[in-house]
């Protein structure tokens, strides 16, 4: 995939590093990486939080996630 990630390209642009985008989310660091690098997808509860604190459309992480970005 040649796009960004939206969750990198939002945390990013907040200013957040991986670290901190993880404690807003409960998670740990290992995790926002894994989800960056498009190994893994956000769990539900997951993608509710980072839709309230990120403002990112869960369907845009999955589409993302299936390549039709």
């Amino acid at each position: 995939m040649s796009a960004e990630h939206p969750i990198k390209k939002e945390r990013v642009r907040r200013g957040f590093t991986q670290r901190q985008l993880a404690q807003k989310l409960d998670t740990s660091e290992m995790t926002v990486s894994r989800w960056e690098r498009g190994e893994h997808l956000p769990r539900p509860r997951h993608l509710k939080l980072i839709k309230r604190r990120l403002g990112i459309d869960p369907a845009k992480i999955i589409t993302y996630a299936m390549g039709a970005v």
